[in-house]
């Protein structure tokens, strides 16, 4: 999120600009209206001091963002260690019984037997 700052400051600067530009193309359109410097710096005073007001909400909302963003992820690596514990046990169980269960070979020699013994009983 390191990059979101300068973003904000990018947006602040532009924004300036842009008014700037509104406002120097106004004043050139309107030469027949007598406005003096200092109401012009006023009102770019009072342009300013709302976009930095913008900005700074802006600017609050992605810290709370981040915040709940980092909360969270606290939350998902406690999760993953409690579970992780867990599906290693699981594991353990899985191949043992993995272990215990008899192979396709296992499978042909006891009905390899079983064929011997059912051969056997019909003889008898």
């Amino acid at each position: 999120m390191d990059y979101v700052r300068p973003l904000i400051r990018a947006i602040k600067v532009s924004y300036l600009f842009l008014y700037l530009n509104t406002l120097y193309y106004l004043i050139k359109k309107c030469n027949n209206i007598a406005v003096s410097d200092t109401k012009i710096i006023q009102a770019i005073l009072e342009k300013v001091n709302s976009i930095d007001e913008r900005v700074n909400s802006i600017d609050n909302r992605v810290d709370s963002t981040e915040k709940k963003m980092d909360r969270g992820f606290d939350e998902v690596k406690v999760m993953i260690s409690e579970n992780g514990e867990r599906i290693d046990k699981i594991g353990l169980q899985l191949a043992k019984l993995e272990d215990d269960a008899p192979t396709i070979e296992d499978h042909e020699e006891l009905e390899g037997r079983l064929e011997k013994l059912e051969r056997q009983a019909t003889i008898s």
